[in-house]
C-alpha cells in the first residue's frame, strides 16, 4: 500500500499528509465520543494522536487503494 502511496501525483500525496492532522482529530474525536464511558474533554488529544492517526492512515490507504483501481481501469 505505501508503493502505491509513492506513486501517487504530488497534489494527492500532499492532500494526504496535510489532511493527518485535522482527519485524526475527526477520527479520534468521533471515537471518542461514541465512547462516553472511558472519554472526558481531556482525552481528546489522546483519542486524536494515538487513535486517530494510525485510522485515518488506514482510511487513506484505502482511498489510495480505490483510487488506484479505478486509475487502472483507464
Amino acid at each position: 500500500m505505501f508503493k502505491k502511496f509513492k506513486e501517487l501525483k504530488t497534489g494527492v500525496k500532499r492532500a494526504v499528509v496535510v489532511g493527518t492532522i485535522p482527519g485524526a482529530m475527526i477520527l479520534g474525536g468521533t471515537i471518542g465520543a461514541l465512547n462516553e464511558r472511558y472519554y472526558s474533554g481531556d482525552d481528546f488529544f489522546g483519542y486524536s494522536i494515538f487513535l486517530g492517526i494510525p485510522l485515518y492512515w488506514i482510511v487513506a490507504l484505502i482511498g489510495v487503494w480505490v483510487y488506484d483501481g479505478f486509475k487502472e481501469n483507464e
